[in-house]
């Protein structure tokens, strides 16, 4: 977005121009140096989808750091976070996932492109913040083990937390015969292994809705 500050008030000289950077490490901001006193933050233009926003007032003190912020008028943003988990249910760091806008059919502009990390907050997981709409989330790489599964569709609504999950086929690194994996219980059945008990091969959390420890009982 392109910004320009005038003294004093709104109607004063302009004293800045400039526009905030997609740059990784700028995170939409720039820094500005100017003398103390009243300034107006006059917006010149932003991106789609934004709104240009009101001018902003704000004065400079005798301080080590002065901090403005100008809002943005924009689409409804929710937060929550994507986690990837394995066949039997276990979230798997090292997944790197990939969400852009529009169907799988048709995805649109990319808006978001992480790696599940384990930490404090979340295992297997990372934080997302995403317009309200239809995304397609893909991966593109999973770690030794796994396979990488195919592109599947959400509907982001508010309100928030939104919560993704990628289900990953595989258990991880085996040297022995690697377990079955079923996208869902119709799978289940056409393989003849329903139903399915905790710890059998081919068992996940996400076949067994009721967590009873039975999947694909019915």
């Amino acid at each position: 977005m392109t910004v320009e500050i005038r003294q004093g008030d709104c109607d004063g000289a302009a004293v800045w121009l400039t526009t905030t950077t997609d740059r990784p490490d700028a995170y939409g901001a720039f820094g500005i140096g100017l003398e103390q006193g009243s300034y107006c933050i006059r917006t010149l233009s932003v991106p789609a989808p934004y709104s240009v926003p009101a001018d902003v007032t704000f004065t400079m003190e005798a301080r080590p750091a002065n901090w403005v912020t100008v809002w943005v008028p924009g689409p409804v943003i929710v937060t929550g976070a994507l986690v990837a988990k394995n066949s039997n249910g276990t979230p798997i760091n090292g997944v790197t996932a990939y969400i852009a806008e529009g169907s799988c059919s048709q995805p649109g502009r990319g808006v978001w492109q992480n790696t599940t990390a384990a930490n404090q907050w979340a295992e297997g997981g990372f934080g997302v913040s995403l317009a309200t709409g239809v995304h397609c989330v893909s991966t593109l790489s999973v770690p030794s083990g796994y396979q990488t599964p195919a592109p599947y569709q959400i509907d982001v609504t508010a309100p928030s937390p939104y919560w993704i999950t990628t289900w990953v086929p595989g258990t991880g690194p085996s040297t022995g015969t690697p377990e079955p994996y079923y996208a869902n219980c119709a799978a289940v059945r056409a393989a003849g292994a329903a139903p399915l008990y905790r710890g059998q091969p081919g068992y996940s959390s996400h076949l067994d809705r009721d967590g009873d420890g039975v999947a694909c009982e019915k």
